[in-house]
């Protein structure tokens, strides 16, 4: 690669991703090749350009040919249908071998297949959290060399996947037009963020793993395991939530106070997904609540009788396991929109339910409390947001279809 082209890369690297380059480039001159790097920094652009580089740091006293070749190898099989990884690599056994160095790849072209677009996946992958019939929206394109595919994953109350999408033969622009769509005609106080193709991989496992799918047409069902595998083949999965990594950045006091809770739950996102796939616990809770008493009882006697039948209710409301993962899906959402403050609180929420110590059960207490007032005010909200139909209107001719339409895409 000449001078100008290798400048060419570097410049695409975002300063994420130069941090990344020279960390690459530092481990390997202290302590040579590590398979690990390739599980730590998953951009195709960043080995491109530490690809380019490598004979002039690598050292023959730290890393011996078979080594090395191991470790290409890894490279080739991580970045398996990148063409830009694979012209580096090409470029590479090239120049090693005019060193004396022969190394063993099998670099045929293999770019058949629909991939993630190599320069451009941080901006082809997304997620937002909704309120609605529709819980959570995740949107991202795979390379069917020289168009993309769409896909646009939808889940219902009960946090299932209940609508896969697939669109074929689209260019970027019409990609861009769906996301516009969505962000503006369907998120409410939401909005699409970028995430990680091993993020997305992670979450279709899980749905997969869980069964946590409710699909109306067995098209989306194909569509959904087929995108899965081609995942499979591309992407690494996470080995934790992405929200853990980020946590090691802050320093998040473990005391949580009850404003923080009060500030947490007036988000209404927050409200809606901590009880929407619970309202049949909670409107049996509230009935039984409600029920008079056949005998006169005194208001400390009341207030025993309504606390038993609260706490007989945690458990089934209260799933500490559900709400872990809500939590954490939340507060990386809200790091990657800048709410710091709440993104700290679901921090504190993660940890208080994973440990059920004496805190927990105030917790608790708080979200009872916070479910009934939720289901006082859910079904208003709900007719509300119908009266204005917001709704993903999307159609492969033109992307977005009228109101009227809908039923013609559903």
């Amino acid at each position: 690669m000449s001078k100008k082209k290798k400048k060419e890369v570097i410049k695409k690297l975002s300063t994420e991703e130069k941090e990344f380059l020279e960390e690459l480039k530092k481990i390997i001159c202290e302590s040579g090749l590590k398979k690990e790097l390739l599980e730590r920094i998953d951009s195709p652009l960043v080995w491109t350009a530490f690809l380019e580089e490598l004979p002039s740091y690598l050292k023959s006293e730290t890393v011996s040919s078979s080594e090395l070749e191991d470790f290409l190898n890894k490279v080739k099989d991580r970045f398996l249908y990148d063409k830009y990884v694979n012209k580096a690599l090409k470029r590479l056994i090239f120049k090693l071998k005019n060193k004396g160095i022969d190394i063993n790849l099998d670099l045929e072209d293999k770019q058949e297949e629909p991939i993630i677009h190599s320069l451009e996946t941080k901006k082809l992958v997304y997620m937002a959290p909704s309120i609605g019939d529709v819980t959570k929206v995740v949107l991202f394109a795979l390379q069917a060399p020289p168009r993309f595919e769409c896909n646009i994953i939808l889940f219902n109350e009960k946090f299932q996947l209940s609508e896969f999408f697939f669109l074929d033969n689209l260019s970027k622009k019409d990609i861009n037009s769906i996301k516009q769509t969505i962000d503006n005609k369907f998120l409410i106080s939401t909005k699409l963020v970028e995430i990680s193709p091993p993020y997305l991989r992670t979450l279709l496992e899980d749905i997969d793993k869980d069964k946590l799918y409710d699909f109306i047409e067995d098209e989306s069902f194909s569509n959904f395991k087929n995108t899965l595998q081609k995942l499979k083949k591309i992407v690494t999965p996470l080995e934790r939530h992405p929200i853990y990594d980020l946590a090691q950045e802050h320093e998040i006091p473990a005391q949580i106070t009850r404003s923080e809770l009060e500030t947490l739950f007036s988000n209404g996102i927050v409200l809606y997904w901590s009880f929407i796939d619970k309202i049949d616990e909670i409107e049996e809770l509230k009935e039984e609540l409600e029920k008079k008493s056949p005998i006169f009882l005194s208001k400390f006697q009341l207030y025993d009788m309504e606390k038993e039948i609260k706490n007989k209710y945690k458990e089934k409301i209260i799933e500490s396991e559900k709400l872990i993962k809500k939590f954490e899906d939340l507060g990386y959402y809200f790091y990657k929109i800048d709410k710091k403050e709440l993104f700290e609180i679901c921090l504190k929420m993660i940890a208080y339910l994973k440990k059920k110590e004496r805190v927990y059960d105030l917790v608790c207490d708080y979200m009872i409390e916070k479910s009934l007032d939720f289901i006082e005010m859910i079904y208003d909200i709900l007719k509300e947001e119908e009266k204005k139909q917001r709704k993903i209107i999307l159609k492969k001719e033109n992307l977005i279809v009228t109101p009227d339409e809908i039923d013609e895409v559903f």
